[in-house]
C-alpha cells in the first residue's frame, strides 16, 4: 500500500502536464524517481525489486486506482480553483465523508465506542479529518498539486521515525538508507522553485530598473 501511494507525486507530475499546462522538470523527474526507490529499499528490507517477486491481488488494484484519483483530486484542486474558503472545503469534504459512512454505521453491529477508543477518535477527527487536510489544500494553493504531492513520500520515513520512538521498534540499516534517498528526493524535486523565485525576482528588479 505503501509503495503503490508513493506514485501520487510522479503521477502528480505528468497529470499537471496537460491539466496544468506545467512544464516537468529534470529534477522532479529525478526526485521521484529517487523518492519512489528510496521507498521500495525500505519496504523491501533492502531489495529494491522485492515488488517484482509478488503477485498482483484486487486490494493491488484498487491502490493503483485511488492513487489516480487522489493524484487527479490534487491537480484539479490547483487547475479548477473553487471560489471557496479552505475551511469551506474541509467543511465539504466532511460532509460527504459523514452521509457516505452513515450506512455503514447504521449495519454495523457495534453503534457506540468503548472507552478506550475515544483519543483515537478525537485524533482521528480533529487532527487527521481537519488539521491535516486543511494545511493540505493549503500547501496545494502555495506551491502547487506536483510539489505538494511529493511530500507524501515522506510518510513511511515519518512513520518509521515514530514506531522508533513511541513504540520502541528497530531502525536498521535499510530503514536509514531509504529514509535518506527519500528525504534526497523530496529534496531535489523543491530546488526548481527557489530558481524559480529568484529568477521571477530578477526580471521584477530589471524590469523597475528600466522604467
Amino acid at each position: 500500500m505503501a509503495l503503490i501511494t508513493s506514485l501520487v507525486p510522479l503521477i502528480s507530475v505528468f497529470m499537471s502536464v496537460p491539466l496544468l499546462g506545467k512544464k516537468i522538470s529534470m529534477l522532479s523527474i529525478a526526485g521521484g524517481v529517487i523518492s519512489l526507490a528510496g521507498l521500495a529499499f525500505m519496504l523491501g528490507q533492502g531489495d529494491l525489486a522485492f515488488f517484482m517477486h509478488q503477485t498482483v491481488a484486487q486490494g493491488d488494484i484498487l491502490m493503483v486506482i485511488a492513487a489516480f484519483v487522489y493524484a487527479t483530486y490534487c491537480v484539479l484542486l490547483k487547475r479548477w480553483k473553487m471560489q471557496l474558503s479552505s475551511w469551506m472545503l474541509i467543511y465539504t469534504q466532511g460532509v460527504f465523508a459523514v452521509i457516505m459512512l452513515f450506512p455503514l454505521l447504521l449495519t454495523s453491529e457495534t453503534i457506540l465506542p468503548t472507552p478506550a477508543s475515544w483519543p483515537l477518535i478525537a485524533y482521528a477527527g480533529l487532527l487527521a479529518s481537519l488539521v491535516a487536510p486543511l494545511c493540505w489544500v493549503k500547501a496545494i494553493d502555495v506551491i502547487g498539486a506536483d510539489n505538494s504531492a511529493m511530500f507524501m513520500n515522506l510518510l513511511p520515513v515519518i512513520a518509521v521515525a515514530l514506531a522508533a520512538a513511541l513504540l520502541g521498534e528497530t531502525i536498521t540499516q535499510f530503514h536509514v538508507i531509504g529514509g535518506l534517498m527519500v528525504i534526497s528526493g523530496v529534496i531535489l524535486s523543491q530546488v526548481k522553485i527557489k530558481r524559480r523565485k529568484v529568477a521571477t525576482n530578477a526580471v521584477e528588479q530589471s524590469l523597475t530598473i528600466d522604467k
